[in-house]
């Protein structure tokens, strides 16, 4: 055993913070190395190398001194390095950009006690990185066998960063989640997310990644394939969200300069989507009782792509003129909301006073990532519960209105499912309510059914996801099994539904590396036809990367 299992690195004025939570994981019988007082003179440097080299866990305090300062960063980085950093917020801070792929536990209003949630749910990380028995490879940090991860004891193995839901179920008790990857195997069935398999699906988002980002136009954008005269808004800003995925998930390599362009481009082209007499981004109006917004023609969609793009842009970079553009696009969004809360596709269809599944799912991602880019704010909380609470209400629902459009549609429930689980992430939800449970219950049942149909289920299922009923005539809106389906399987792997089977989360886990292999094997798609398809699987990869495995 190593002198310390946890090294804690801060700043001098988070000292206080750094204490409180020493002498809480020494409570809980760690030995921590955190005093740097107690270190002499010049022995300084070689005595903190020592600690930080030999500690199974490094902890770094992120606060709005600490992402300023070299020596928490290079502390940090080490960490990274090793396989062995645990994020912990101390309060608003923007994480420096190379460790913003880790989820941080947020321990901003915690005040010592034991039974804080984000407390435990760092202690089970601390846990799973001093106590593993076995290091597989560069996979992620803290990727642990069936062996480590029973070492944690009675404590469940849970995600970093992210509440107490993200838990496997005992599937004859060896099912354990452990750091920011996951395996899972008993000894009837040898399935794991392996070495190799996130390493294919990395080298697939690679190449993706490269082949669309040599596809930008000269002004930045993308049009929605070769052929077409102009840029498009719509896949400007899929393919623009998919590629800054990619590069943040430490797979892809769209940089500075491009992401800059591209940025430009949708700041450009957005101004379509604004109505003559504008919008106060500043006091966005709830639909009417029309069922009509602010806007004349709401375009909700491309406006959410957009949206997501340039909250993904200023993940990386501060840019003051696209975030007030991201702030104005926001308050247009939310202006574009029905009573209901849910979204419409566009106000010159036939639908255009009733909800539209698939606008809905999209605009609630919007939200999210306007909420995790310019931070907590009433309006767009709001638009956020109201958006899910008509999804979780609707979802799938045996009613024959055509508005209620996620029966018989595969690709679309599974992205529904996505966007609600990334709901309750930002709330810190620790728990589904027993509603979203029954989504969750019957999304399964739906991928299951889908997997015992075929060996090739994207296939089997694909016809399903060629036409979204969309108010009075179906529209012919592609929407993609493979991707969604393969992020929804990950997050139900990790976090199962309450009264789930023993046998059929076996059979989810298994088919669950399938659709990996799947989605990595999808590195050549074919960019010069139309560009929505390439964008979302560009976008799956990187997300699926961000879940089971660390880019490197």
């Amino acid at each position: 055993m190593s002198k310390h299992q946890i090294f804690v690195s801060y700043s001098r004025e988070d000292r206080a913070a750094a204490e409180q939570l020493a002498r809480a994981l020494e409570r809980d019988g760690s030995t921590v190395w955190w005093d740097r007082k107690l270190v002499a003179g010049a022995s300084f440097d070689t005595v903190i190398d020592e600690a930080l080299t030999s500690a199974g866990c490094v902890i770094v305090l992120w606060s709005r001194v600490s992402v300023t300062s070299d020596w928490v960063k290079n502390e940090a980085a080490e960490g990274l390095k090793r396989k062995a950093l645990v994020p912990v917020l101390l309060d608003d801070a923007r994480i420096p950009l190379q460790f913003r792929h880790l989820h941080a536990v947020s321990l901003a209003d915690w005040s010592g006690d034991a039974g804080h949630a984000e407390y435990e749910n760092l202690l089970t990380a601390v846990r799973e990185r001093t106590n593993a028995t076995t290091e597989v490879g560069a996979i992620s940090p803290g990727l642990a066998t069936t062996t480590g991860a029973q070492a944690l004891g009675p404590r469940r193995a849970t995600l970093v960063g992210y509440p107490r839901r993200f838990v496997f179920a005992a599937v004859g008790g060896a099912l354990a989640a452990a750091g920011v990857a996951w395996t899972y195997g008993t000894e009837r069935s040898s399935a794991r997310v392996s070495e190799a398999d996130v390493g294919q699906l990395r080298n697939a988002c690679r190449q993706l990644s490269r082949k669309l980002g040599a596809r930008q136009e000269t002004t930045g954008g993308y049009k929605a394939n070769p052929y077409d005269p102009t840029e498009d808004g719509y896949v400007t800003g899929q393919v623009l969200y998919g590629l800054l995925a990619s590069t943040q998930s430490g797979a892809g390599d769209f940089g500075p300069e491009p992401s800059a362009r591209g940025a430009q481009a949708i700041r450009r082209l957005a101004k379509d989507f604004f109505p003559p007499d504008g919008v106060d981004a500043t006091k966005p109006e709830r639909g009417s009782a029309s069922g009509l917004g602010a806007a004349v023609e709401p375009r909700v969609v491309p406006l959410a792509w957009s949206i997501m793009a340039l909250a993904r842009y200023l993940a990386a970079y501060d840019d003051g003129e696209t975030r007030a553009m991201l702030a104005e696009l926001r308050g247009l969004l939310l202006s574009n909301a029905l009573e209901n809360g849910s979204f419409q596709f566009s106000a010159d269809r036939l639908n255009a006073k009733r909800p539209n599944a698939y606008a809905t799912v999209i605009a609630l991602m919007a939200l999210l990532e306007c909420r995790r880019i310019l931070g907590v704010d009433e309006t767009t909380d709001r638009g956020i519960a109201t958006a899910a609470s008509w999804i979780v209400k609707t979802y799938p629902s045996p009613s024959s209105s055509p508005e209620l459009a996620f029966q018989g549609v595969n690709g679309l429930a599974a992205q529904a499912f996505w966007a609600l689980e990334q709901a309750r992430e930002v709330r810190r939800d620790a728990r589904r309510t027993a509603a979203e449970d029954r989504v969750a219950t019957l999304l399964l049942r739906d991928l299951l059914k889908a997997c015992r149909k075929s060996a090739s289920p994207e296939e089997s299922c694909s016809a399903s996801d060629g036409r979204i009923p969309n108010g009075a005539t179906p529209t012919p809106l592609i929407m993609l099994w493979l991707p969604w389906s393969t992020l929804a399987a990950i997050e139900l792997v990790r976090n199962p539904p309450r009264d789930v089977e023993s046998a059929d989360l076996e059979a989810l886990t298994s088919a669950t590396r399938t659709f990996i292999a799947r989605l990595a094997a999808r590195g050549d798609t074919n960019v010069d036809s139309y560009r929505y398809e390439p964008a979302e699987m560009l976008l799956a990869m990187a997300e699926a990367l961000r879940r089971i495995g660390t880019a490197q």
